[in-house]
């Protein structure tokens, strides 16, 4: 580009193309989270054993007028423990009840447990998030060669 007119012009071309270089940055990025997602649910931060919270895993893209995101959800009516997994936290037994579970030493009976996080939505949440840089920059470059 050589002079003021040019690069004008390349401007207004990205300012009208920027719905159609945001959504295919974003689709990347939502992939990246689909996958860190999936891999710290089989095994990488929890071990998987009926995967049934991986198969509750949504990662979507929402688009409107006034740009782009990802949106990533797990968790259902009978999977309940996606949240105390990600955030961690106490369980506690209604009343004066207890808690009954199997553990590493046989049943356990306790009035409550403390889960520690063990997040695998955050973090791919944030490898997205860092994979989106590069891949707006990828559609920029490939808009400017393409002369679209």
């Amino acid at each position: 580009m050589s002079g003021l007119a040019e690069y004008v012009a390349v401007l207004e071309r990205l300012a009208s193309n920027m719905p159609g270089l945001l959504h295919p940055a974003v689709e990347r990025a939502a992939d990246r989270v689909r996958d860190e997602a999936t891999e710290n649910l089989s095994g990488r931060v929890l071990q998987q054993r009926s995967g049934d919270l991986l198969e509750t895993l949504e990662v979507v893209t929402i688009s409107g007028s006034s740009g782009a995101g990802i949106e990533a959800t797990a968790g259902s009516p009978t999977v309940r423990y996606a949240a105390i997994h990600e955030h961690g936290g106490t369980i506690q037994a209604a009343g004066d009840g207890y808690l009954h579970f199997l553990g590493r030493y046989g049943w356990a009976r306790v009035r409550q447990v403390t889960i520690p996080a063990r997040a695998y939505l955050r973090p791919a949440m944030e490898a997205g998030a860092a994979e989106l840089p590069g891949a707006l920059h990828d559609e920029f470059v490939a808009l400017m060669k393409e002369g679209r």
